[in-house]
């Protein structure tokens, strides 16, 4: 009598491989039907809390020069983040020239704002520049870095900027927005300077939670030291390249001053002489919101509500507020066609993208 392999057969391992891409293609599907409820939830909160104020006064104001200027100022903000990317690349030893890695970014934010795909704008200027450099590992570290030095200088100025208008804590929902970023501070240092924060964390999952709350704990603490072995290693690259250092640190902040001075001229753009010092004090607390995972389409009404919640606590009106705000959803909108004209007329091998494991 012929063994029987304990391996499944081809047909089965077929069976099985295409059972769980269609798992995997529902639940990307289910994740991205509940993101959209969520945008509809918060343009139906927009909606209700401008019952009653037109937003024609604010339209009728509209400066073309200033609306131009701040679809200028978009550009510029993207080729700025672009310049840390090729600097974060050049620390690794690779010198890759900036016109191809600023049309990689552009194809990436069309992927990222304007396309409810489970394939993001960073995993695919991540996977074409590993192509182009033969280094999946370091593009991937590249890109890391830029994210996480972006997003570090987001919640210290989330914590810190609301000091300039300091009646602003007294909303708890501004206050829990800091109380988030501060948290989130220390985790990312405790992350970088705890010997085995994996074990200290293990160690108080299995004193304090109960046994059915185990696995899900242990799952996002591998999660962690995910992250932390990635962190790590970002840093690494960075350690003995001082002017490199340098230069993200003055990138990463003249980045973070012109998203300052965007929300200053799409108030300009519509008539309304909006104090810089709350400029400064709000933006980075609607980017915080903003930035959250749970809207798609960069954040589509999430961003919006966040705009317009915020800055009616700094006593500006809704809306002028909203018109702003729209102003800005118009210029993530033209950048994102922007990326989709580059990756249209690109050549085959640079629209090849990565295949996201299930």
């Amino acid at each position: 009598m012929a063994e029987v392999s304990s391996h499944p057969g081809p047909r089965a391992r077929n069976k099985f491989v295409r059972a769980g891409g269609v798992g995997y293609k529902r639940g990307v599907k289910k994740g991205f039907v509940i993101k959209l409820a969520v945008s509809v939830l918060f343009l139906g909160m927009i909606a209700w809390s401008l019952r009653g104020e037109s937003l024609a006064p604010a339209l009728r104001r509209l400066d073309p020069a200033w609306a131009l200027g701040s679809v200028g100022l978009s550009v510029a903000m993207v080729m700025t983040s672009c310049l840390k990317w090729m600097v974060l690349l050049r620390v690794q030893g690779l010198r890759e020239p900036y016109g191809p890695l600023l049309k990689l970014y552009f194809i990436g934010y069309y992927f990222s704002c304007l396309l409810p795909s489970n394939v993001g704008g960073d995993l695919v200027r991540s996977y074409q520049t590993g192509k182009r450099t033969g280094s999946q590992s370091k593009a991937a570290v590249s890109i890391f870095l830029e994210r996480i030095t972006g997003y570090v200088c987001l919640l210290a100025l989330t914590l810190l900027a609301p000091l300039l208008l300091p009646a602003l804590y007294r909303d708890p929902v501004l206050l829990a927005t800091a109380t988030l970023a501060a948290v989130l501070l220390g985790g990312l240092v405790a992350l970088m300077f705890l010997r085995d924060p994996g074990g200290l964390a293990r160690r108080l999952a299995g004193a304090m939670l109960p046994r059915a709350l185990q696995p899900g704990a242990q799952k996002v603490i591998r999660a962690a030291e995910s992250f932390r072995a990635r962190l790590l290693d970002a840093l690494k690259a960075l350690r003995g390249h001082a002017p490199s250092t340098a230069a993200v640190i003055v990138l990463t902040l003249l980045f973070y001053a012109m998203t300052w001075v965007n929300v200053w001229a799409g108030y300009k753009a519509f008539g309304h002489d909006l104090p810089f010092t709350h400029a400064i004090a709000v933006t980075p607390v609607c980017l915080m919101i903003a930035s959250l995972p749970v809207a798609p389409f960069g954040g589509l009404g999430l961003t919006e509500g966040g705009y317009l919640y915020f800055f009616t606590l700094a006593a500006v009106p809704r809306p002028e507020t909203f018109a702003m705000a729209l102003l800005l959803r118009l210029k993530v909108l033209l950048l994102g066609i922007a990326g989709m004209l580059c990756y249209t007329f690109a050549r085959p091998d640079e629209r090849e993208l990565p295949q996201p494991k299930p």
